[in-house]
């Protein structure tokens, strides 16, 4: 399935192109489906928590970011859009990058979620 929020120049595709999912000739592919079936999503995910969570709020994000109407009360729909903008770059160069030993990568990822944690309950419109 195409996703439009996932460019190609992040070079991670979909969730369904993530390298666990295209183990095809592995022997638990049974149980993976029986968790599908049963959860909607199978242990895979859960092998890089982190990459899964960041991957699926990556593209909403980005589409939150193109068909937003609002912002939060005290600041302007400026610096909404740059707080966004800022949440954004982060979690796509997480995705991008060796995060493990990149220190720009991690130090933005972290101001990535620092921001989203703060503003969490106000990313609707």
């Amino acid at each position: 399935m195409q996703q439009k929020y996932y460019e190609k120049q992040i070079d991670i595709g979909s969730p369904e192109q993530y390298y666990w999912n295209r183990i095809e000739d592995d022997p638990r592919q049974p149980k993976w489906q029986e968790q599908q079936n049963k959860y909607g999503f199978d242990e895979r995910e859960t092998w890089s928590l982190d990459f899964t969570f960041i991957a699926w709020v990556y593209p909403r994000l980005k589409m939150y970011r193109e068909i937003n109407a609002g912002y939060p009360m005290g600041i302007t729909k400026k610096q909404w859009n740059k707080i966004i903008d800022e949440m954004i770059e982060g979690f796509e160069l997480y995705l991008k990058t060796d995060n493990l030993y990149n220190k720009e990568a991690n130090e933005k990822l972290e101001r990535s979620l620092d921001l989203f944690r703060e503003y969490i309950r106000t990313i609707w419109w």
